[in-house]
């Protein structure tokens, strides 16, 4: 038997991204599409203030502009509300345009910073033989199961590397792979970007990024923490 939906939920769909979600009837057209993971620009935060959340509506909604200067009448003529002051009656069908989607970060492919000398506190020593066994287990920690990997590579005549944590003191890892790497992370208000570098040489392999999810709430500070103190659960 096909399940009833409840009256107080309403069927909310983003075409462009073929998705499709249930909401409380009520809520708003920027709290259904933060609900579906998409996202939509909101500098002020989801107060009306801004105009940046224009989508286009299909279906009912209840909508009163704060400032009517956000809105042309011919936009209201298309169907054109702002998210976050859009309240949904009924089912809806809505459209996000490409200057109000937030979409891929775009990124520098290079940029120009000073020389700089690597000072890792990730290092590696060569272990060839018992003698450099007994000295790293002089000077740093080694858990049994390391140990037992550096003393086989050993008897089987292999080189190990072991990766030492020079704040700890601490053997972190034993492998026979000469490359360190490490991940460096910049977290920013509108995007998170996150570097492979090489440890030893500093040098930068390959950069991704993508836009701060929070943005969905706000891309002013203020207004992410506005939304942390209005919202239950925010």
């Amino acid at each position: 038997m096909r399940k009833m939906k409840s009256k107080d939920m309403v069927k909310v769909v983003f075409s462009q991204y073929n998705v499709e979600i249930e909401v409380p009837k009520g809520i708003s057209i920027l709290e259904a599409a933060q609900r579906a993971g998409i996202g939509i620009r909101s500098v002020c935060g989801g107060k009306g203030y801004c105009g940046k959340c224009k989508v286009l509506v299909r279906g009912a909604v209840k909508h009163k502009l704060v400032d009517k200067s956000l809105l042309t009448k011919e936009d209201i003529a298309r169907g054109y509300v702002l998210a976050c002051l859009a309240k949904i009656l009924g089912d809806v069908e809505v459209f996000i345009p490409p200057e109000t989607a937030l979409g891929k970060a775009k990124l520098l492919t290079h940029v120009l910073l000073s020389k700089i000398t690597p000072e890792p506190y990730i290092t590696k020593i060569y272990i060839n033989d018992y003698l450099d066994l007994v000295k790293i287990l002089t000077f740093y920690k080694v858990n049994d199961s390391l140990k037992h990997k550096i003393e086989y590579n050993i008897e089987k005549k292999k080189r190990s590397i072991a990766i030492v944590n020079s704040l700890s003191n601490r053997v972190i890892d034993v492998r026979e792979d000469e490359n360190l790497y490490d991940i460096a992370v910049d977290i920013g208000t509108t995007k998170i970007v996150v570097s492979l570098v090489n440890i030893a040489t500093g040098e930068i392999i390959d950069v991704e990024s993508e836009f701060n999810k929070q943005i969905m709430y706000g891309e002013y500070l203020v207004s992410r923490i506005s939304y942390t103190i209005d919202k239950k659960e925010g």
